[in-house]
């Protein structure tokens, strides 16, 4: 039977603990997110229902920013009303919840997540880039500066010096990682892009030996390959469950990666579908002595959510009926909802950014010993944060395929 092996990778502040040492170090705390708590698991539960749609039936690497898109749909709330407003909160998993409550949640993110030192970079951007003759409203505009710190610009959208100009910023807010993100067709009538990027550069607390880096048989969905695996023994949280094996990873910035391995006969999407998954991933976890073999990975990703977000539940955005007055006199809807993604991981730690768009037309227009964790068949990846928050997640199906 082929084998598949699939990550999530979640990247965020983690509990720190000890790698040499078996017993954990004190918890670092970040008052802003815990303040939070209640929400951030709204957002988990959005991460596990949304990359379980987004994933569905796929058979390569996936990879996914949870967190981008949900601060690119709290920047489109801003101007909803009505059912187009519920439904938007609904899918967020902010079901009832006060915008004010939202933005609030976003703010604390913004904190928390924009950080650059030598421990690692973390970075959170927003810009909103409207056509130069849509009349958007001075209101809208001071939302998207003010709470969400967004850059502003108006520009003729189809103009290629335009195009260029919005593709600068995303590139320059990844790292040159994300490029030629926005690519409007001819006929495309956008008059609003509200744009979020996301990326991260984060050490591993203790790298792993190039020397030690050997290649072994990874079990894709197509066949057997073989590809460099990183080895090292270290204690790490682990846990044991009946669906899956998990483990983490300590990264710089009080950021951990955690691995989970879905037991033979599953798939990463098996474990997407199972309610709770994510609610209660780590929640056994016990500080064990591994033997840690992973496969290097680097590749990029583009999702059109669109369909998958109707799926969800949030569809009156999307048609002509939608409801956005607080953006402009102009009736508007949501025309795409794209995202970009890339993830490197190596033998010093991962880099990874996404880029997520989101653009808005007139409606008159048409995401002891040693325990052997070898992740050697397809799995998921999660970089996130001790208290859940789920910056990116996807699967590896052939960490051999750029």
């Amino acid at each position: 039977m082929k084998r598949i092996m699939v990550f999530f990778i979640l990247l965020g502040l983690l509990s720190g603990c000890t790698v040499a040492e078996p017993a954990p170090a004190p918890q670092p705390q970040n008052p802003s997110i815990q303040a939070s708590r209640l929400q951030i698991q709204s957002m988990r539960e959005f991460a596990q229902r949304s990359a379980a749609e987004f994933f569905r039936d796929s058979t390569k690497n996936e990879n996914y920013s949870p967190l981008s898109l949900s601060m690119a749909l709290s920047m489109l709330l801003q101007g909803a009303e009505g059912q187009t407003r519920d439904e938007i909160l609904t899918v967020l998993g902010f079901e009832g919840a006060d915008i004010e409550e939202v933005n609030q949640v976003m703010t604390n993110l913004m904190d928390a997540f924009s950080q650059e030192s030598e421990e690692g970079t973390l970075l959170i951007g927003n810009a909103v880039f409207s056509e130069e003759r849509f009349p958007m409203k001075d209101s809208f505009i001071k939302k998207m500066e003010q709470d969400y710190r967004a850059f502003a610009q108006s520009l003729p959208l189809k103009e290629k010096s335009s195009v260029g100009r919005i593709n600068e910023f995303i590139s320059e807010h990844t790292a040159d990682k994300i490029q030629n993100a926005y690519d409007p067709s001819p006929n495309s009538e956008d008059v609003l892009l509200l744009i979020n990027t996301l990326y991260a550069d984060l050490p591993w607390y203790m790298p792993f030996s190039e020397e030690l880096t050997k290649p072994a048989i990874f079990y894709a969905p197509d066949g057997q390959i073989e590809t460099p695996f990183m080895n090292k023994e270290v204690h790490s949280s682990y846990e044991d469950k009946e669906f899956y094996r998990s483990a983490s990873l300590i990264l710089g910035k009080d950021m951990q990666m955690t691995f989970v391995l879905p037991k033979e006969g599953l798939s990463p999407q098996d474990l997407l579908l199972k309610e709770g998954f994510l609610a209660h991933l780590g929640d056994d976890g016990q500080y064990s002595q591994l033997s840690w073999s992973i496969p290097k990975f680097s590749f990029e990703t583009t999702l059109d959510l669109k369909n998958q977000l109707k799926e969800l539940g949030m569809k009156r955005a999307f048609e002509t009926d939608a409801q956005f007055p607080g953006i402009s006199d102009i009736p508007t809807m949501v025309s795409s909802v794209i995202q970009n993604t890339y993830v490197d991981l190596t033998e010093e730690g991962v880099e990874a950014a996404a880029a997520t768009i989101i653009a808005v037309a007139p409606t008159s227009a048409p995401p002891a010993n040693p325990i052997p964790f070898v992740l050697n068949r397809p799995f998921l990846y999660l970089i996130e944060s001790k208290e859940g928050v789920i910056c990116f997640m996807g699967i590896v199906q052939n960490p051999s395929t750029k």
